[in-house]
């Protein structure tokens, strides 16, 4: 069975947005990394079989690969982790 995330991309409003906004965080950090609050329960099955489907202006639009999920703890203290994510962006049937 696939697992899969959803996260709305704040801030966004086009497909090219987000690819631009992510080519940004791949020349700052060396990969495309989303920060989130909780690590998800099906870390391996995730990373295994799972992507990241991005919500656009109330559409689901487009998916990404997740490559990885590592946790951490920022410099105030507060846990969260890391989801590495494919370059690539998939376009899918809007929902």
């Amino acid at each position: 069975m696939s697992y899969h995330l959803k996260k709305i991309a704040v801030g966004i409003q086009t497909i090219e947005r987000l690819s631009v906004r992510q080519k940004m965080i791949q020349e700052t950090y060396g990969t495309i990394l989303h920060t989130t609050r909780n690590m998800p329960k099906k870390r391996e099955d995730l990373v295994k079989t799972g992507s990241m489907f991005w919500i656009i202006k109330r559409n689901v639009l487009v998916r990404q690969k997740i490559l990885d999920i590592v946790s951490g703890i920022w410099s105030e203290g507060k846990k969260g982790c890391e989801n590495e994510l494919d370059k690539k962006l998939i376009w899918v049937i809007p929902t």
